[in-house]
């Protein structure tokens, strides 16, 4: 195999071409968190001084084992393996580089994903130019544990907020390596899925990660809406002193025990605290609001404006995922699911044209997946959004293949330029006040539209705006429905 070499400020990187492509496995951008680092701020690797060959993926951060998706259909699922040893990322670059430097998008994974999912390929968004690298992160127990002990280590007064802290120090290392692999450090774009979704929604707000990229893409994140609870820093610790007296840990316990105890034994003592549902994930180990990287819900940072706005922002969400509104809103939401599916788009959309900060390009997947009468489901995008259907063995038709190539085409131009508009596109504006489209894929079409305006959802988006963030009050629903 071809290798190619990118000498970052710690040392030289050896990658492998794969097609059209190359791809550098498993890039360390932070020492280990383990040992003494363990619940702590990132800190700089140590430099090498032999070439890395990153020719294998890097181990998954420990999280709670999710049940496999039968509705995935993945014909080529990728081995993983787990370590607390997890702070790598990976980079898919064109092979044949111009002088051009290239615009890179960074990917955030949800729960239960992983840096090198088999839906995370770079190729084709290598083949229109643009840098591919998807970043590992802590999750759940090692990445959003709170103590106040912690919290007196840090140089900030942070704790509850690991994998956060991670994901900021990992951009800060794409900004000063990347040139070395031939992106632009400058035209930055972050995109996630699920609680990748909500993290970049996070940035957004969060003034330590300002200027470490330039536009963003959420991938079903839930617009003004939070989708899992964020607790506040004083919730946090409480619960999790309540945790470690409850299975009889201290503080020493939590630094030295192996990871996989800490799964195994916090995970089972979690659900003896009868938490409040308020996720299909009813977890506690969520970031939590830690006064410098967070600072409220994520949705209300963005109703209140309290944001980067010099952000390009596409979002989107798909016809099915109402199904957290009822875990929040007290009575649920009776027959009105596209409506919130939709509305905390619209909402986000409607709230940055109030405030003046720079417009949205909103989109909504409503179409059913080939070969069932159900629609699509959450995560069903990333097979058009990532160009990857070949990974896949739903039976494809020619139109998926359609919105599979117009998808990438609105994802590459948008992070080249922050318009997703090119030739032979459907023409996507953005939202504002005069132009209140939506870019809709449905059965037959992919067309921008107004599917905002009825009575039903300017009920649903009023009561958002009302209640950014969480959803604690009842919503009410027009006389007749169910």
């Amino acid at each position: 195999m071809e290798r190619y070499r990118a000498l970052t400020r710690h040392g030289a990187v050896v990658g492998v071409r794969e097609g059209g492509s190359v791809i550098f496995k498993g890039i360390p951008y932070a020492a280990p968190p383990v040992g003494t680092l363990r619940f702590s701020a990132p800190v700089e690797h140590d430099d090498w001084e032999e070439d890395l060959l990153c020719d294998q993926w890097p181990p998954d951060a420990y999280r709670i084992p999710f049940p496999p998706n039968p509705r995935s259909r993945l014909s080529d699922p990728t081995a993983h393996t787990y370590s607390e040893d997890c702070l790598y990322l990976n980079i898919w670059r064109p092979a044949v580089m111009t002088q051009e430097k290239l615009p890179v998008m960074c990917w955030l994974y949800g729960n239960g994903g992983s840096s090198h999912d088999a839906y995370v390929d770079g190729r084709a968004y290598n083949e229109r130019g643009c840098i591919l690298a998807s970043l590992n992160y802590r999750m759940g127990i090692l990445g959003c544990f709170g103590l106040e002990e912690l919290a007196q280590r840090d140089e900030h007064g942070s704790t509850g907020a690991y994998g956060i802290m991670d994901i900021v120090f990992a951009l800060r290392w794409v900004r000063e390596n990347i040139a070395a692999f031939g992106g632009d450090p400058d035209n930055v774009t972050v995109f996630g899925h699920s609680a990748g979704a909500m993290f970049t929604k996070l940035l957004i707000g969060c003034e330590p990660a300002w200027g470490l990229f330039r536009r963003v893409i959420s991938l079903s994140g839930g617009g003004t809406w939070d989708i899992d609870v964020v607790h506040t820093q004083e919730n946090k610790c409480r619960l999790c002193r309540r945790l470690l007296d409850d299975v009889g840990w201290t503080l020493e316990d939590m630094m030295t025990r192996p990871a996989a105890e800490l799964y195994e034994v916090l995970s089972q003592a979690e659900k003896k605290l009868e938490l409040p549902r308020k996720s299909m994930l009813n977890s506690l180990f969520h970031p939590s609001m830690d006064g410098w990287l967070i600072r409220d819900y994520y949705g209300k940072i963005l109703c209140d404006g309290k944001v980067d706005e010099s952000v390009d922002i596409m979002c989107g969400m798909l016809v099915e995922e109402w199904h957290n509104f009822p875990c929040q809103i007290p009575g649920g939401i009776g027959d009105y699911k596209k409506e919130f599916a939709l509305g905390s788009l619209i909402a986000w959309a409607r709230r940055y044209n109030e405030r003046g900060i720079k417009p949205i390009y909103p989109y909504f997947f409503d179409r059913r997946m080939p070969g069932t009468d159900e629609g699509m489901v959450h995560g069903d995008e990333l097979a058009y959004t990532f160009g990857c259907m070949d990974r896949y063995s739903w039976p494809w038709t020619d139109f998926d293949y359609r919105i599979r190539d117009t998808a990438v085409a609105y994802f590459t131009n948008f992070a080249r330029t922050g318009d997703p508009n090119g030739p032979g596109l459907p023409e996507w504006k953005p939202f504002t006040a005069e132009n209140q489209v939506t870019m809709h894929f449905t059965d037959a079409d992919i067309r921008a539209e107004d599917i905002s305006h009825t009575e039903r959802m300017e009920q649903v988006v009023g009561y958002l705006l009302e209640h950014p963030g969480m959803l604690d009050d009842p919503f009410p629903p027009v006389a007749g429905s169910k």
